[in-house]
């Protein structure tokens, strides 16, 4: 699942990270990367907590309710393509 942030500097001369649907989630730190990395960690504590997403499948007048087909794990970690990406994006806002 990949979602778009959006990295704005404020009137104060910090950044804030922002992450919209389905997380309204905001951090804000002194640089645009430090504020990208707490809106993750923000976003690991609230999967860790419990938080889940799910998908509403909806057909012809039905609808039904499944589990995301993506983990709510630490799994992710692991996988190369995740590694590359988070690298790529640190490049980026530096």
């Amino acid at each position: 699942m990949e979602l778009p942030i959006v990295i704005e500097p404020t009137p104060d001369g910090r950044f804030r990270a922002h992450l919209g649907d389905p997380f309204h989630a905001t951090a804000e730190a002194d640089d645009a990367q430090r504020a990208v990395q707490e809106l993750v960690q923000l976003l690991e504590k609230r999967l860790q907590s419990g938080a889940r997403i799910a998908v509403l499948t909806i057909t012809n007048g039905a609808v039904q309710a499944s589990a995301s087909p993506f983990p709510a794990d630490d799994a992710y970690k692991t996988d190369w393509v995740y590694r590359e990406l988070e690298e790529a994006a640190a490049e980026n806002l530096a």
